[in-house]
């Protein structure tokens, strides 16, 4: 293709083809990250007149934390993900080819 079209024209479609899958990756995944979800639940329950003064507090993520296990915690993440997951492991091994 790169012959025929071009390495440019061909760099455009790369692009275009991934826009495309990041807008139907917005539209179509569901969230996965619990504090929002939490969030979410909380706001349902409170807009149906369910929610208690208890159920109403959400903790913080990094309540007591000091800033070095927050930043070496948020460190760790993506290599617990990259080495946890094989799929994740796999995709990011293809990028990086």
């Amino acid at each position: 293709m790169t012959e025929t079209i071009g390495w440019r024209y061909l760099f455009i479609l790369v692009a275009g083809l991934s826009a495309l899958a990041l807008a139907g990756g917005v539209l179509l995944y569901r969230e996965t990250y619990a504090p929002v979800i939490r969030q979410r639940i909380m706001q349902e329950t409170r807009a149906a007149g369910q929610a208690s003064e208890t159920q109403t507090h959400l903790p913080r993520a990094q309540g007591n934390r000091d800033r070095l296990n927050y930043l070496l915690a948020n460190l760790q993440r993506p290599f617990m993900l990259l080495t946890g997951s094989i799929v994740c492991f796999i995709f990011s091994s293809y990028m990086a080819l």
